[in-house]
């Protein structure tokens, strides 16, 4: 005849009982969405405009998703000009709008020159140490993409500015400064 020491017996007994708990996984809390860059997609759709891209509702979603996560470095200038914010979603509009036309090219002027109006959002720039100097629309949506990705504020409104590679003004705001 077996004996069967207590500890085995012990162990025999709990078996149903460990099997029926729930896994560890179950209580890992849901992790923040992912930082989604407007830059990126902008710069992505530029390369290959016959791509594989996020819709423009998917994209703005997804940017929205990802508000509380660590963005890209900070590069553009933010909130500079006192209640002159614009609605993330009229933002990324006028973006959209440009890098649908990225070989658009724009000569420079010394005054301030209105790219894309939507909503409460206004993307316009000066020639800044550049006058006369040329940019693209691919330029100017990709420098306001930063600007989106580095100033969006979590209640979903972004106002700021940053330079094109060639050190054209590029803003983000409610209305146009002259």
């Amino acid at each position: 005849m077996v004996t069967l020491t207590f500890p085995v017996l012990a162990a025999v007994a709990l078996a149903p009982l460990v099997a029926a708990s729930p896994a560890a996984e179950a209580h890992i809390s849901a992790q923040p969405a992912p930082f989604f860059s407007i830059e990126k997609w902008v710069s992505d759709y530029a390369e290959n405009p016959e791509g594989d891209h996020l819709s423009l509702q998917e994209a703005l979603d997804a940017f929205l998703a990802g508000l509380n996560t660590a963005g890209s470095e900070n590069h553009a200038s933010c909130n500079q000009l006192e209640r002159q914010e614009s609605r993330v979603t009229d933002a990324v509009h006028c973006i959209d709008q440009l890098r649908e036309n990225p070989d658009t090219e724009v000569t420079m002027t010394t005054s301030r020159q209105l790219y894309c109006a939507h909503g409460t959002a206004q993307i316009w720039g000066g020639a800044g140490q550049n006058a006369r100097g040329k940019t693209t629309f691919r330029e100017i949506a990709e420098t306001a993409s930063r600007i989106m990705d580095s100033c969006t504020r979590a209640d979903g409104w972004v106002q700021g500015t940053d330079d094109t590679t060639n050190g054209i003004d590029i803003h983000i705001s409610s209305e146009l400064n002259a």
